[in-house]
């Protein structure tokens, strides 16, 4: 809820998506490197986890106020908040149980590469999306 109302009000005031985005991808990245750590203090993982919660509800907010530009006419929006809206319950719903299956499979010492790499895929997003909305202004 913090990163909701955090991503409105920076959107409200100028902010980009592109640095919303890849602020939040890049914080939850990082953080998520030393919550996996296993000499991290455990105040330290439970404020790291709180930061990469909060943060992370920087994104629905976010894509949610990208979908009047992005929808192909002003009568799709609400498909595409729906579209939008389906794509973030399926990984809430699948990412919790293939995280585990993968860790499971593996090891606890794949778990900084897999949300790592899963905060690349979020920062070459915003990268795409920066560059789309700067493509879209020059037109």
């Amino acid at each position: 809820v913090p990163g909701n109302f955090m991503a409105s009000w920076l959107l409200q005031r100028g902010a980009s998506r592109r640095l919303l985005l890849g602020l939040a991808a890049l914080v939850m990245g990082v953080a998520s490197i030393a919550i996996f750590q296993p000499d991290t203090p455990l105040p330290a993982v439970v404020a790291l986890a709180i930061a990469f919660s909060g943060v992370g509800g920087m994104v629905p907010a976010t894509l949610f106020s990208a979908a009047p530009s992005y929808a192909p006419s002003p009568a799709q929006v609400g498909a595409t908040n729906g579209l939008i809206l389906q794509c973030i319950n399926m990984g809430q719903l699948a990412g919790p149980p293939l995280f585990a299956a993968a860790v499971s499979a593996w090891s606890w010492a794949l778990a900084p590469g897999m949300t790592v790499g899963l905060a690349a895929m979020g920062l070459l997003l915003a990268i795409l999306i920066g560059r789309e909305e700067a493509r879209r202004s020059l037109v």
